[in-house]
């Protein structure tokens, strides 16, 4: 599998950890999915090397979960690491045949990181 190699190479020439990718595949076993959701995670590293992972949490009707970056931006915050420090993020499915599915979620954290780390690469997997 992808996770042997000791780094990972997404399309745009950014790099990951397989310790990153690790980490998101793990945060997304975690996640909270009550109607069946796809189970998906991130892992973000800092400059620093810091990594903070998040997994989504939906919802029984649906309406206002929170994705993965979410959840990782929050822990983030609360160990007093601003966003600005994110140098790259990882975005994993626990099903890749089923990681369609969550396309909408994915292309928000995308927004969402351009927006706050627009020098952070974000690899898929």
């Amino acid at each position: 599998t992808l996770l042997q190699h000791a780094e990972l190479q997404d399309g745009l020439g950014m790099r990951a950890t397989a310790e990153q990718a690790e980490l998101a595949r793990l945060a997304a076993g975690q996640a909270y999915c009550p109607k069946g959701e796809i189970q998906v995670g991130c892992a973000l590293r800092t400059v620093g090397g810091a990594l903070f992972a998040g997994a989504a949490i939906g919802t029984r009707t649906g309406f206002g979960g929170i994705s993965p970056l979410g959840i990782a931006l929050v822990a983030m915050a609360a160990h007093g690491v601003p966003a600005s420090s994110i140098s790259s993020a990882v975005w994993a499915s626990l099903d890749c045949k089923a990681a369609d599915a969550a396309q909408s979620t994915q292309a928000e954290d995308m927004r969402v990181l351009q927006a706050i780390a627009p020098q952070a690469g974000l690899t898929l997997f």
